[in-house]
């Protein structure tokens, strides 16, 4: 089978196993099913609190683990609370001890469910005070993936944000 970056081949446009002629064949292909974390995109208030931000994962192969660090404005925006939700049971974080700009989570899972793809885990901001109007980017950078036992996945990563309005 030809191999193209990004995307698996699923056969070819037509038959040719009895060639007569000239004849062009065309391998197709569809785009490869990255497993991908979104990060959501919120819209809060200068001094609001408790401001959740919901990560879902799409395409997921199964993945039982994860390790990414967060970065974010730690000036205008505060991590006070994150939590696991359908895709993992676990979490835990690494130095620094708290959810600072910069700290790296790893979440786990005793094993995979039937629930693959959805709402993976929320991430729980509190919005400054004085906080300017403007949108305040929210990424996860990837580091590695399990599944299977195997550290083989990619996974990509939407960011997403807070607007203050």
């Amino acid at each position: 089978d030809p191999v193209r970056d990004g995307y698996e081949f699923i056969g070819w446009d037509k038959a040719f196993n009895n060639v007569t002629g000239d004849l062009t064949v065309t391998a197709t292909y569809e785009a490869a099913k990255v497993p991908t974390l979104i990060v959501g995109n919120e819209t809060a208030e200068a001094g609001d609190t408790k401001v959740d931000v919901m990560v879902t994962l799409e395409n997921n192969p199964g993945l039982i683990g994860l390790t990414v660090y967060l970065e974010y404005d730690d000036s205008v925006l505060t991590a006070t609370r994150m939590r696991v939700d359908e895709a993992f049971d676990e979490l835990n974080r690494v130095d620094p001890s708290n959810w600072n700009s910069g700290c790296k989570l790893m979440f786990y899972t005793a094993e995979v469910e039937e629930i693959m793809d959805g709402d993976a885990f929320y991430i729980r901001f509190d919005v400054a005070e004085d906080a300017l109007a403007g949108t305040y980017p929210i990424k996860l950078i990837f580091v590695d993936a399990y599944s299977n036992g195997n550290v083989s996945e990619v996974v990509h990563i939407v960011k997403g944000g807070i607007t203050v309005e």
